[in-house]
């Protein structure tokens, strides 16, 4: 007999798989030919915003680098016709009007972006762009020296004289001086970022995904082969060269189960918790979900947040489990009825695992969100090393820095805050862009480049 609380948790995960089916890929089985519109979820909205909505749910990004499309024109296989067809197609009778003039040389919008998408319009780091203008002939004409003041003029920027490695005989009162400037103090900005970073999972993160923003460790890649091994087991359309014994009569996440006291792999015997023998684990891969969601501290009200995630994960594998589900009817080559649950209590299970030991070999603590989350209350500084060092956030001689003090992984709060205090002084100084102004580095230097490649220069 379940109790109130244990049927309440049940209903949470149920109502949860059951709206995953109006976000997962409709994938059937394919047997006559390839075709199967994996956006069908977003058919309500123009094409290229449905794009965007996909990306923003998923994290899948649905075009190709930009760099690979200028390749794509450089061999012909994009071409001027192509280009100027898309450009009239989006802007009009619009993309002929003009946006500015230089030199008495009038600019239309088309031929602003049409540079635009030919160029790597790219941001320079502080490091390139001084290398760029002090050991290049870059400025060298009397054009592109006009056309660079031009642009730093009209945008109110100015050159800081100053290298990034200079920072590192920074003196304290031009440190404080810069730190001075801010509104929000040293403790309230970890604490956002804290707070904004875990606040994530179950909406835009998995445990999985946060661990890989603090360690550079994707547990998936680890994960990943097992998951697919077993549903390809059980999804095989008779194909398989292995299937999972007893998947017909016990379903994938029991049948799985199973496996564990003679198959597992090398890791679990390393695990403490492995001495629980698979017997002890909930027969219901529901109840398991429930567990494993509980064992990882996300709170209940995530709970519909977290499976999504993990499910967009691997949407393919998940939409088409969900996708026979639904289809109770899908006449298969036997009995097997894959259900969503099994799948995501296997992910679950296996994750928590791999979790685990990634979370004892670097904190000594569990995998759980409320844990982790303790843990960097206490060591801020770290955290911020961990966050900006793993987002690519840093000039060259800090991310070396970082990467040398995380193979340390020292566990005095010392050595953490020596070098947070650092990437704050660096975030603070002018050679650092902050959302919202412009910047010599970005700003001025992609306008630049974009006047060059219109013959600004010449």
């Amino acid at each position: 007999m379940k109790t109130a609380q244990q049927a309440s948790n049940r209903q949470i995960v149920l109502d949860a798989i059951k709206h995953l089916d109006h976000v997962l890929p409709g994938q059937a089985p394919i047997h006559d030919f390839v075709h199967h519109n994996t956006l069908h979820g977003f058919q309500h909205l123009p094409f290229e915003q449905a794009l965007a909505a996909f990306t923003a749910l998923t994290g899948i990004d649905c075009y190709q680098p930009a760099e690979q499309f200028r390749q794509y024109y450089s061999e012909g296989r994009i071409n001027d016709a192509d280009l100027d067809a898309a450009l009239n197609r989006h802007f009009g009778d619009s993309g002929g009007e003009e946006v500015c003039k230089w030199a008495g040389q009038s600019l239309t919008r088309r031929q602003l972006y049409r540079q635009a998408l030919l160029c790597d319009l790219s941001p320079a780091t502080p490091a390139q762009l001084l290398w760029q203008l002090r050991e290049t002939d870059l400025l060298q004409g009397q054009d592109s020296r006009a056309l660079w003041d031009s642009v730093l003029e009209r945008l109110e920027l100015s050159l800081p004289d100053l290298h990034p490695e200079q920072l590192l005989d920074l003196s304290r009162e031009q440190a404080e001086s810069w730190l001075a400037n801010t509104d929000i103090d040293r403790a309230e900005q970890d604490a956002m970022r804290l707070m904004d970073l875990f606040d994530q999972v179950g909406a835009g993160l998995s445990l999985r995904g946060l661990l890989a923003a603090l360690t550079g460790v994707d547990i998936l890649e680890q994960v990943r082969p097992q998951l697919i091994r077993f549903c390809a087991s059980l999804l095989d359309e008779g194909q398989a060269a292995w299937r999972l014994p007893q998947r017909r009569e016990l379903g994938l996440y029991q049948a799985w189960l199973l496996t564990l006291e003679h198959d597992a792999e090398p890791m679990f015997q390393e695990l403490d918790d492995w001495k629980n023998p698979p017997g002890d684990w909930p027969g219901d891969a529901v109840d398991a979900i429930v567990r494993q969601l509980q064992n990882a501290g996300i709170p209940a009200e995530r709970w519909a947040g977290y499976l999504e995630r993990l499910t967009l994960e691997l949407p393919g594998w998940s939409g088409l489990i969900n996708w026979r589900q639904t289809h109770p009817d899908y006449r298969a080559d036997e009995a097997t009825q894959p259900l969503l649950a099994d799948y995501l209590a296997i992910r679950l299970i296996l994750d928590n695992a791999y979790l685990g030991r990634l979370c004892q070999a670097t904190w000594r603590c569990a995998p759980r969100l409320d844990k982790l989350r303790a843990c960097f209350e206490k060591n801020r500084a770290e955290f911020t090393v961990r966050q900006a060092v793993f987002g690519r956030q840093l000039p060259e001689y800090l991310q070396h820095a970082g990467l040398n003090l995380l193979a340390d992984n020292p566990r005095s709060s010392d050595e953490w805050q020596i070098l947070a205090d650092r990437i704050r002084t660096w975030r603070h100084s002018p050679l650092a862009e902050r959302a919202g102004e412009l910047s010599v580095f970005g700003h001025g230097w992609r306008l630049f480049r974009l006047g060059q490649a219109l013959g600004l220069a010449e």
